[in-house]
């Protein structure tokens, strides 16, 4: 399920739940993404209960690189789907990746 951005308090609200944002973003002007600053269409956001984190995640994944679009950590890194979860949650990512345009498959 994809909803609006929440506010950090919200997000710690359940703790059953790991919610990963994707930030959708275009242009290849900085080396490093910024979620806040540097983000271009949507920010969507995904409820991932605890007993089922990694293929929720790389469905989802799957579905955006059919729809053109790769995932990547904030230093443009592209990620594959099995990995995005994992990659997500390192406390430096801040359980959020970014969408860049990719090849159409």
């Amino acid at each position: 399920m994809l909803r609006e951005p929440r506010t950090q308090s919200q997000d710690t609200e359940s703790r059953n739940i790991i919610i990963i944002r994707f930030v959708e973003h275009k242009g290849n002007k900085s080396k490093m993404l910024n979620p806040l600053q540097e983000y271009a269409g949507k920010v969507l956001e995904m409820r991932v209960d605890h007993s089922d984190l990694t293929s929720r995640v790389k469905d989802k994944v799957q579905e955006f690189l059919r729809d053109g679009k790769r995932t990547c950590d904030k230093y443009k890194k592209i990620i594959s789907a099995k990995d995005c979860y994992s990659m997500a949650t390192i406390e430096e990512n801040k359980n959020t990746l970014f969408l860049i345009l990719g090849i159409k498959s």
